[in-house]
């Protein structure tokens, strides 16, 4: 239960006391802490410059200690045998300047000396010749010459003879070959050099500040501000000597616990801080007066104590216009209570004794009508409240508002309520703790009805996971269809690269064997069959090939090349392969190339395969006229360009109406088109899906009767590696018929007459047609009917060129061109495939085995020679092109 309530007035008089007690204490505590961090500050900073002065002074030593050593080795190395000899060649004009080079750049270097072991100046660098100069008695020269093997040793200063400047010394001894004390070579440090950087920084820690620097056994050798009067005299009393000799440290700062007079009459405490240098035998001391260093201090406290005597006044001023209040706001309670029973919400009191004892002090007219209770049944027992809870929030209930009491942060909690028809009803509470003088803690709270926003949740939840539960077996069909898709895909390319494979290879054996008829000699009526022989042969060799490349593209295997593209050579080469099928039905074939801004990259071989499907349509139906091969460019980008590609005949003509699907598979314009003319209605949609490929689309205009024009679109890249085209130009040319097989034939008889072929095959009547086409190019030919014979022969003989096979028996192509590779002279001879699988996976792994090209079969005769010369008469310094049969 809460502590009675202290009036207001009284509450108002004690708090302003405790305030004012509370604001004095602070300030004071403020005051000393602030002292305490200011000074600690200060020993950190005093801590640090030290040590910037111990690295200067470390760097103006090691340089000055450098001079002396490049000095006295100098002298060491003329091995100088007596001191008439020392006084000879050290006491000499050139070596005079040549001391002067020695310290030239280093400021702080006052003179560099060579005396011999009398103590006589030999030479220096201040004159020349030197005056007459005794230094035998300095400290320096009695220990050099007493102990030779004296090590790093700093003079005590002294007023330099020559200069008349505060100077102390570097030494070296010089010796003579056997040991003996020849002279001394000293380098001589001004003083003034560390005055100057000790003023520079020193001058902004105020009057009273010092900076002095002490040989190791406490000789002053320097000090800022200047006191000639200590210099060269040991301290065995300041903060110097209680650092390093009293407590033991090579660094610390000591703030002096009583005043001591300075380099004025006045008194003042002072700060000392004290680094040993690592390298030299020397210790800095920096001190700073307490006027300086708790200057900034003090400014504070006064402004401290002002603001203090402020807020003090204000306070009391605060105190009086509150009691001037407390009156009223005591009439305002009562107002505010009859306010609260009005809201709709269940506002409430909850205390909590320091034992943990909850009571509702004070609860709304709507928390009481709630629960049937009245005004005179508070302060209620919380449990009253809790046995409405329920049993399975309960728990949770108590345990968050006692956390909220002991941490005096906000109270959340979302709870169900048992209501009286058994039904259950949600409540969230919310409450603001706050700690009472008695240790006790007096929340208010609000509590709230979600039984609604709880339902349409749950409603919400129930839809959501039927939703998710739909997603999930929706998903679980389609990896199921996915998967089923990509499998009977996967068994498509297989079955279709099989079935070519099973095709082409008997296929081969039909062409060849013709071919081979043909050589023999046949009558009119023969060779009438042998030419209907080859034509069903290609027409079927064409069908195989249209079936692998749509089935390619739609498996989305087709992977594009990028390589230099020539427009007017891709019209060329399309033009020349038709050009014996047009020039047998006496129409002409011409080409139209338009100049571009700049040299393009893309896919040639599929740019040169869209050509010819259009070519070979226009040429088949055609019955007179011409053929015209063009290309322009449509559309110019910074780095693209899209050409535009059209083959133009002056055939049959179709309607408008077959245009739409005539690009689709399997599809011509006419039923009978296949009787008359042939053909599998794939060559027109194998060039739409290329041009697709490659960023283009395809289209045609046409009338029946007076020709087509066949089109397709492509996007080329820059290509910034290559020469300009603009000098090409645009070209128009006519084509003629030729053999491309003759000149090819009789360069193999002529000039490779005899040459070695090893032919790896080990089908019979494959081996027999290329053994023939071999033979009849004037070629030897040695048999390997399975890889590993192939590389047993390869190892034995020395070939000009060998023909793999790549399906065989015991050992395969691939695996007998890696072992022919690795032999001594099967590294350099030319090896082609023979295959009649024509994926583009079957060329990549041909190229990644080791050969150097691809022929497919069917083969034919003119590709076959082909290859053959071009390897022939360039070995393995050719790069493949990929030669199909």
């Amino acid at each position: 239960m809460p502590a009675k309530r202290i009036p207001a007035r009284q509450f108002v008089i004690g708090a302003a006391a405790v305030l004012t007690l509370l604001l004095l204490a602070m300030s004071i505590t403020s005051v000393l802490l602030l002292r305490a961090r200011e000074i600690s500050d200060w020993r950190r900073h005093l801590a640090d410059l030290t040590l910037v002065l111990a690295e200067q002074t470390e760097q103006t030593m090691a340089s000055s200690q450098l001079a002396l050593d490049s000095i006295g080795e100098r002298i060491d190395a003329m091995h100088l045998g007596s001191e008439a000899e020392l006084r000879s060649r050290i006491g000499t004009e050139a070596m005079h300047q040549i001391l002067r080079d020695k310290i030239s750049g280093l400021p702080q270097v006052d003179v560099a000396t060579v005396v011999a072991a009398s103590g006589d100046v030999v030479n220096f660098t201040r004159s020349f010749p030197p005056p007459p100069i005794h230094l035998a008695d300095r400290d320096y020269f009695k220990l050099r010459s007493a102990d030779p093997r004296l090590g790093l040793h700093i003079s005590e200063p002294v007023a330099n003879r020559g200069s008349g400047r505060w100077t102390f010394y570097l030494s070296r001894r010089i010796n003579d070959r056997d040991g003996h004390l020849l002279g001394l070579v000293l380098i001589g440090i001004s003083v003034d050099q560390f005055t100057d950087f000790y003023r520079r920084l020193g001058e902004g820690l105020g009057a009273g500040a010092a900076i002095t620097l002490y040989r190791s056994d406490f000789t002053v050798m320097t000090r800022w501000p200047r006191a000639n009067e200590s210099v060269g005299k040991r301290n065995l009393s300041g903060t110097t000597y209680q650092v390093v000799a009293v407590q033991g440290r090579r660094d610390g700062v000591l703030e002096t616990s009583s005043a001591r007079a300075l380099d004025s009459d006045r008194l003042t405490t002072r700060m000392g801080a004290v680094r040993v240098l690592e390298r030299f035998p020397m210790i800095i001391n920096l001190t700073v007066a307490e006027d300086h260093y708790l200057d900034a201090w003090r400014r504070v406290a006064m402004t401290i104590a002002v603001l203090t005597v402020g807020t003090a006044l204000a306070l009391f001023l605060a105190t009086f216009v509150l009691l001037r209040i407390a009156s009223e706001r005591e009439r305002s309670a009562l107002l505010l209570r009859n306010v609260t029973d009005q809201v709709p919400g269940l506002l409430f009191q909850l205390h909590m004794d320091p034992q943990g004892r909850m009571t509702l002090p004070y609860m709304n007219r709507k928390f009481l009508d709630l629960y049937q209770l009245s005004a005179r049944d508070l302060p209620l027992d919380a449990e009253r409240i809790f046995a409405h809870v329920h049993p399975a929030d309960v728990d949770r209930v108590r345990t968050t508002i006692a956390n909220s009491a002991r941490t005096l942060q906000p109270w959340h909690a979302e709870y169900r309520r048992n209501l009286p028809d058994g039904s259950v009803a949600w409540r969230r509470g919310d409450a603001t703790p706050e700690a009472l003088p008695d240790g006790s803690v007096l929340s208010h709270g609000y509590i709230a009805d979600l039984t609604d926003q709880k339902r349409a949740e749950a409603e919400l939840s129930d839809y959501r996971n039927h939703l998710e539960k739909m997603v999930e077996e929706r998903t679980a069909d389609l990896l199921v269809a996915k998967a089923g898709a990509e499998a009977a895909n996967q068994a498509k390319t297989a079955f279709l690269a099989n079935m070519s494979h099973e095709i082409r290879t008997p296929l081969n054996g039909i062409m060849g064997m013709a071919r081979l008829i043909r050589r023999a000699g046949v009558t009119p009526a023969q060779a009438d069959r042998l030419d209907k022989i080859d034509t069903a042969s290609a027409h079927l060799n064409q069908i195989v090939g249209d079936l692998l490349d749509i089935s390619k593209i739609e498996s989305d295997t087709v992977v594009l090349l990028d390589e230099p593209v020539d427009t007017g050579a891709l019209l060329s080469d399309a033009a020349a392969l038709v050009s014996a099928a047009a020039a047998s039905k006496r129409i002409g074939v011409t080409i139209e190339a338009a100049q571009l801004p700049y040299a393009v990259r893309g896919d040639p071989m599929r740019l040169r395969q869209a050509l010819f499907n259009y070519a070979a349509n226009a040429v088949k139906f055609t019955g007179s006229g011409q053929i015209r091969l063009r290309s322009h460019l449509q559309t110019a980008l910074p780095d693209e360009l899209l050409i535009r590609f059209e083959v133009q005949d002056t055939g049959i003509g179709m309607p408008q109406e077959l245009v739409s699907r005539l690009f689709e598979p399997f599809v011509q314009g006419d039923s009978s088109a296949t009787r008359q003319y042939g053909g599998t209605g794939l060559g027109l949609a194998i060039t739409r899906r290329l041009a697709q490929l490659m960023g283009g689309q395809v289209g045609v205009e046409s009338e029946p009767g007076r020709g087509s024009t066949f089109w397709f679109t492509a996007a080329l890249r820059r290509d910034e590696a290559a020469a300009d085209p603009s000098s090409a130009g645009s070209r128009t040319l006519a084509l003629a018929p030729a053999d491309p097989g003759a000149g090819t034939l009789e360069a193999l008889r002529r000039d490779h007459h005899g040459a070695r072929i090893l032919v790896a095959e080990d089908e019979p009547v494959g081996r027999e047609v290329i053994t023939c086409l071999l033979q009849e190019a004037g070629l030897s030919v040695d048999i390997a009917v399975d890889g590993r014979q192939a590389v047993e022969m390869a190892a034995a003989q020395r070939y000009d060129l060998i023909l793999m096979d790549l399906q065989m028996p015991v050992l395969d192509g691939l695996a007998a061109t890696r072992q022919i590779r690795t032999q001594g002279q099967g590294a350099s001879v030319p090896i082609v495939a023979l295959t009649a699988n024509v994926f583009d996976d079957d060329r990549r792994r041909s190229h990644d085995a080791g050969m150097d090209d691809f022929l497919s079969k069917p083969i034919l005769a003119e590709a076959l020679f082909a290859v053959l010369l071009h390897h022939l008469v360039n070995g393995r310094s050719a790069r493949p092109h990929g030669t199909s049969g």
